[in-house]
């Protein structure tokens, strides 16, 4: 998918998609929500984590933690949920 057509689908201007991509570091809610609705995603967020855990990890309630979880274990990996 191109910057053009994500901004298309999304509704956002294609300035908006090029400064996104290129580290703008905000954003706003409604703009975010829209551009990742047209990628069919979600915005999901946990509880803030503790100091001693990595800096990204998948939180317990977070849907990407089981598939990740059941495809490390039938690899045969480690199913560290660091990311």
């Amino acid at each position: 998918m191109t910057q053009d057509d994500l901004a298309l689908a999304s509704g956002v201007s294609l300035r908006t998609i090029h400064v996104a991509e290129h580290g703008k570091p905000t954003i706003q809610v409604d703009v975010l929500l829209s551009v990742l609705e047209s990628v069919d995603l979600d915005l999901v967020t946990c509880p803030r984590r503790p100091p001693s855990q990595p800096a990204y990890t998948l939180c317990s309630g977070c849907p990407l933690r089981s598939r990740r979880q059941s495809s490390s274990e039938a690899l045969g990996e480690d199913p560290t949920l660091e990311v």
